[in-house]
């Protein structure tokens, strides 16, 4: 149903709102008559769906499955789920209320219950039986159905209301004062809860949680990465590409289904009968840090070989877990007062609960497994026809009916085995046998004790070489692995917190049980507090020293001068009276901007023999950055290559499953043990096993330092800046070849927070470091390396969570023999300050125009003296700027601007600091730098503005997600997108859009690049 409504709300027509499949069940507003919104969004679909393209394909019948499939889903299991869900809570509620004895304050029982939800049942089934005529009504007829679906939508809504409010007094004032009061009592005497159940399975639960929040759930955004994983499957070959991609997943989810077993086993506390152990004595816990200490002291200098060479602070982090243990047993020792009395081990009472919750749980990975791929796949089943997935669509059923039957059927079948083969091997409850009684001890003991050494033995291989245990398990692979580990580790502790007394400082804090979570939780911050010099997360410089040449600033004459040369020389003798002058912004998106950004400027390129050549400026974004240094690669190779190949193989699984093995097992890691080095080396961090990923795919080309890449001995290379983020100050990273800020400063980190710019006008962007000025190393013993293309992208790519700040560091001294002074920046996504890339270009701009209208002004006198000789004269420069931008957009009517409210004005108010920074505002500004005359004349081209949007447009696809992999379906939707963005032609009344310029599209774009391109006087300059 969310995938339908997603589809309804991307079904764009003229002159029409988008409307998703709420609009026809939503609260309709008081008085229901006045409500517009049912009505509009059917005519807004009809509408849709009679603009017939000229392929044939069927909207209509597109558009009518989809909406009679949500009604039957709504009416057959949406309406009957949600309903039967509130009458059980609400029973359980009143059962509860009943067992505690108490008087009811809220005189409601459960006949008033079941006529209330049934009610509620006969209103949503009557909204969406109404709402079923409403759809297939036309004309006039269309009001009337409209204004019965309202009336009915407010008769569901107020009776839901009624149930939710029921619930919430019931429980807040008959049934929460005695759960807090029991609680507290409990608590006070550190006793437990005897009837505990589902308690016992916590930390199964909380695993299966994130697993479902990652892989299940419509979430948006990111998370609509894990769906296009899955739908990489279907275009692998049966025997090669796709046995590899599915064997990880498929073996890892088995052994998490093994280890939610093993846990719900040990739930059940066998063979732990009796009294609890004692817990320590009051200083035997001083054994744990002192043996942790005598430990650091002697593995310390093995793990860090570069001890004496670095300040101490760079390997503090390792103190993290003693410093704990030490506080522990301190807080211990202070503890007054006798240990308690023994007590008995809490064993199940409702030990048949606990044993069919385990049982349950243990099959709850493949009914997510089985959701996930029924989410992946209902899209392309849906859109059918519409879209051409470069594969049988008979093959999407077959994955997607895969998935409905290993949610519905495979479990349930799984859980009756599973059931038989317990009763064979430890027998019922009440009348097992000695062996059966000791089998319960022992398998589970001897099955846990496997998969630990298994999932330990994984794991380490996988913290080790990260990049080949990615490629082996896959993304889905590791992360089942990982939740895997947590469970075995977290049942044993949780096993072993059952069977023995707290630590003194824990019953000191009535704690009924030792918190593993809270020893935890402080080395963790202990660890963040200890290592912050951000050694750990370094970028990775190159291993050859950088050119002396990239720490010249740059030189806005000497650039524009070479470019002009060559691309005048390209053009000769094509009859051009002017050659475009390109500069392009490419915004961030992930994989999905980087391939969206290269296959663009592949098009742009490809317009004609001199398009490459009319490139002056690049300006990227986060996954824009690393679109554009693919294509700045691409000049390296030979001729015909596209950029939008190798980012393809970018797109490729390997990469994030490589980056998500060392997350999990080298960054989770190193957040207790704190060491940055094994022996002599250092411990590479995610964002190196990324950048190493991207490496593989062609190491002549990402490994190619940043200088030499994009600045080449007598060929003109475009400017190539990438934006970062400076953590700290929240000033732009320029990443280049060339400075931004002028000469290099000793106090580069605070200048771009100063009211102050560069001597000799230098300097072109403000509020900006360059990166060129960090790349020391931490210790200062290496100085001015230069950066591969693969981390320089990455610099600008750095989103969170995905990928960690980047720290870099600058060696310099105040005064002649003093010892370096070290300052840092840390780099993340540069989307964190503006997301378009334009901010800088427009700044470049600025810095380039003067040496533009002057040419031009030469140019214009030069053709004077010219006008016998036509091959003598020089074209004249025609600045154009392209925004390429992978976020999807929908015409539609501007919404009305809704009534102030003065009361939270003030808060409202917060949020204009963001309008300056927004996509939309830069590209106002492109449009008033790049409409009118050329500068330095008054002519102009055939055209309003010479500013240029290339964006996909949202309508029913394969929308590309927001990530690190792409399927093929989503480079087909993108790809398509493209060649219709490039080949049809521009409407003119879009270019005065209400009375307002416009930027103009793709194919406007390549007809200029193409050429011949011809001016004219401005209107003013005419006199018109």
């Amino acid at each position: 149903m969310g995938e339908i409504s997603q589809l309804l709300e991307i079904l764009a027509a003229k002159g029409h709102f988008t409307y998703s499949a709420g609009a026809l069940t939503g609260w309709p507003g008081f008085p229901p008559w006045v409500d517009t919104d049912r009505a509009n969004a059917v005519e807004a679909w009809n509408a849709w769906a009679a603009a017939m393209p000229a392929d044939g394909s069927g909207r209509a019948d597109r558009l009518e499955f989809w909406l009679m499939t949500h009604i039957l889903l709504d009416l057959l299991v949406f309406a009957p789920a949600y309903v039967f869900g509130l009458y059980l809570l609400l029973r359980w509620m009143l059962d509860f209320r009943a067992g505690t004895g108490q008087s009811a304050a809220i005189p409601f029982g459960l006949t008033g219950i079941t006529i209330l939800v049934f009610a509620l049942l006969v209103a949503d089934w009557a909204e969406t039986g109404v709402t079923c005529g409403l759809v297939y009504a036309e004309g006039g007829s269309i009001g009337t159905w409209a204004c019965a679906v309202a009336w009915l939508s407010s008769v569901k809504w107020l009776l839901l209301a009624a149930v939710v409010f029921l619930g919430a007094a019931v429980f807040v004032v008959d049934i929460l004062p005695g759960i807090l009061t029991r609680w507290f009592i409990r608590w006070r005497s550190s006793i437990s809860r005897a009837s505990r159940s589902w308690t016992r399975h916590r930390m199964q639960l909380a695993v299966l949680a994130v697993l479902t929040a990652l892989i299940a759930l419509p979430g948006g955004g990111p998370l609509e990465q894990v769906p296009d994983i899955q739908r990489a499957w279907v275009h692998d070959s049966p025997w090669k590409g796709l046995l590899a991609d599915i064997a990880g997943p498929g073996l890892t989810l088995a052994g998490l289904c093994a280890a939610l077993w093993v846990a719900g086993r040990w739930a059940l506390l066998d063979g732990l009968a009796g009294k609890r152990k004692k817990a320590r004595s009051k200083w035997g816990f001083f054994f744990l840090p002192l043996g942790a200490f005598v430990a650091l002291a002697l593995v310390w200098p093995a793990w860090s070989g570069r001890l004496r060479e670095e300040p101490f602070a760079h390997n503090a982090g390792g103190l993290a877990i003693p410093v704990v243990a030490l506080a522990i047993a301190v807080l211990g020792a202070f503890v007054v007062g006798d240990d308690p009395a023994e007590r008995w081990v809490d064993l199940p009472i409702a030990r048949a609960k606990v044993e069919t919750i385990g049982r349950a749980l243990t099959v709850v990975p493949l009914v997510i497994a089985g959701l996930g791929l029924v989410r992946a796949f209902a899209r392309p089943v849906l859109l059918g026809s519409l879209i051409d997935s470069g594969v049988d669509r008979r093959w999407i059923l077959v994955w997607f009916l895969g998935g409905l039957v290993l949610t519905f059927l495979v479990p349930p079948l799984i859980y009756w085995l599973l059931r038989h083969a317990e009763i064979s091997l430890f027998g019922e409850p009440g009348t097992a046998t000695a062996r059966q009684l000791q089998r319960r001890v022992r398998l589970p003991r001897a099955v846990g004790a496997f998969l630990l050494f298994l999932v330990c033995l994984l794991g380490v291989l996988t913290a080790v070489f990260p990049l080949d245990a990615g490629a082996w398990l896959r993304t889905l692979g590791v992360l089942s692995l990982m939740l895997a580990t947590v469970v075995l580790f977290g049942a044993l502790f949780i096993r072993r917190a059952e069977s023995r007394e707290p630590y003194r400082a824990f019953r000191a804090l009535r704690f009924r049980f030792t918190p593993i979570w809270l020893p935890v939780l402080a080395v963790l911050a202990t660890q963040s507090m200890l290592d912050n010099s951000g050694v750990y997360h370094a970028v990775r410089l190159h291993p050859v020293e950088a050119s002396t040449d990239n720490v010249a600033p740059f030189s806005a004459q000497k650039e524009f001068g070479d470019w002009y040369k060559q691309a005048a020389a390209c053009a000769h003798g094509a009859e051009n009276e002017a050659i475009p002058m390109l500069f392009v912004a490419a915004a961030g998106g992930g994989i999905r901007a980087a391939y969206w950004t290269s296959a663009a400027m592949d098009r742009l390129t490809d317009a004609s023999p001199c398009a490459r050549s009319y490139s002056f400026a690049l300006s990227g974004v986060s996954g824009g950055s690393l679109g554009l240094a693919a294509h700045t690669l691409t000049s390296w190779q030979p001729a015909g290559t596209k950029s939008s190949e190798a980012v393809r193989k970018l797109a490729d699984e390997d990469a994030l499953a490589a980056n998500v093995a060392a997350l999990l097992y080298r960054d989770g890691t190193h957040a207790f043990h704190g060491l940055n080095h094994a022996y002599n080396s250092t411990i590479g961090d995610r964002a190196s096993v990324f950048e190493r990923a991207w490496e593989q795919t062609d190491k002549d080309g990402w490994e190619r330092e940043l200088s030499s890449a994009t600045l080449r001995d007598n060929v003109w290379r475009p400017f190539l800046l990438m934006n970062g983020t400076d953590v700290a100050s929240g000033c732009r990273i320029a990443v280049a070849a060339r400075r931004t800020t002028g000469v290099a400063l000793a106090d580069e980190r605070l200048r771009c927070q100063k009211p102050n710019i560069a001597l000799r006008g230098a300097q072109f962007a403000t509020a900006t470091v360059d990166a060129v000025a960090f790349n020391d190393g931490a210790n200062c013993a290496t100085l001015n390396r230069g950066l591969r293309m693969s981390t320089a992208a990455h610099l600008s790519a750095r989103f969170t969570y995905v990928s960690p700040s980047g720290t870099m560091y600058r060696c310099a001294q105040e005064g002649e023999g003093d010892p370096p002074a070290t300052s840092s920046i840390s780099s993340i996504d540069g989307g964190y300050l503006e997301g378009s890339g334009m901010a800088a270009l427009l700044e470049f701009w600025s810095a380039v125009e003067p040496a533009v209208a002057t040419q031009n002004l030469k140019v214009a006198a030069h053709n004077l003296t010219a006008t016998a000789k036509p091959e003598a004269k020089l074209p004249y420069v025609v600045p154009l700027v392209v925004l390429l931008d992978s976020h999807y957009s929908v015409k539609a009517p501007d919404p009305e601007i809704e009534p102030l409210n003065e009361l939270i004005a003030p808060v409202s108010g917060r949020r204009a600091r963001t309008t300056a920074a927004r996509t939309a505002t830069l590209q106002q500004a492109a449009l008033v730098r790049f409409t009118g005359p050329l500068p330095g004349t008054t002519l102009e081209v055939a055209s309003p503005t010479r500013s240029f949007l290339v964006a996909p447009r949202a309508a029913p696809q394969m929308a590309a997600p927001l990530g690190w992999v792409l399927s093929e379906m989503s480079i087909n939707s993108m790809r398509t997108q493209l060649t219709t963005l490039a080949t049809e032609a521009s409407d003119p009344s879009e270019d005065t859009l209400n009375g307002r310029l416009v930027a103009r599209q793709l194919s406007d774009l390549i007809r200029l690049l193409k050429g011949p391109v011809s001016l004219r006087p401005t209107p003013a300059a005419s006199g018109s």
